[in-house]
């Protein structure tokens, strides 16, 4: 919930940058376009979309890359709670939105 604080009060765009290797250990530096900031009246359902919204961004780097990656400590520690179905249905309406500011994520796999 950092960044959407961050995002929430600073009204500053935020974005997923990911540093991978090619095959002849070049670093390549790829940046995502603005990942939007959801408003919401429900300031819990405000911090849930812009958290998943995060969450989802790294994830999708991660997951073209995976190789590159080592997570070294324990990201979930505490059991997951149960969310609202009306959660998880507006995160599904605003992901489309998602998507297409981490489509410069592609160049990732087509740099290798």
């Amino acid at each position: 919930t950092g960044l959407w604080k961050l995002a929430s009060h600073t009204r500053i765009p935020m974005y997923v940058l990911f540093a991978t290797r090619d095959k002849n250990g070049r670093c390549h530096l790829t940046v995502s376009d603005a990942i939007p900031f959801f408003q919401n009246e429900d300031r819990e359902l405000e911090k849930f979309l812009n958290t998943q919204a995060y969450t989802y961004a790294l994830e999708t780097g991660v997951r073209l890359c995976p190789e590159q990656w080592l997570w070294i400590h324990r990201r979930w520690k505490n059991p997951h709670h149960e969310i609202p179905e009306a959660y998880l249905k507006a995160f599904e309406e605003v992901k489309p939105q998602i998507d297409k500011a981490l489509e410069p994520l592609r160049l990732i796999t087509e740099s290798e």
